[in-house]
């Protein structure tokens, strides 16, 4: 898929972003510092999902303005999440 995850990029826990870069044509996945493998699967997961279920808002250009929408868009992403890491039993990383 091409996506790049760079890992210790955002100030505090738990946090992950996925982020179009326009410049050079490349996606990735930046998380914060995660010591927790299990925590940092999931929001990988989750951001995978974003790209999967939602590909046309992954490139920040589409500001969403209702939380209504942005709260449904991160439900789905959730489910789908779920859904791959029960799939794996050994780390996405």
């Amino acid at each position: 898929m091409d996506i790049k995850i760079n890992f210790n990029f955002l100030d505090g826990e738990n946090i992950s972003i996925l982020y179009y870069n326009n410049a050079n044509n490349q996606l990735y996945i930046l998380l914060s510092n995660n010591p927790d493998d299990e925590e940092t699967d999931r929001l990988i997961a989750h951001e995978l999902s974003h790209y999967l279920l939602h590909p046309n808002c992954y490139n920040h250009n589409i500001e969403i303005k209702s939380k209504y929408i942005t709260n449904l868009l991160d439900s789905e992403a959730n489910t789908l999440a779920e859904e791959i890491l029960k799939k794996h039993n050994s780390h996405i990383t």
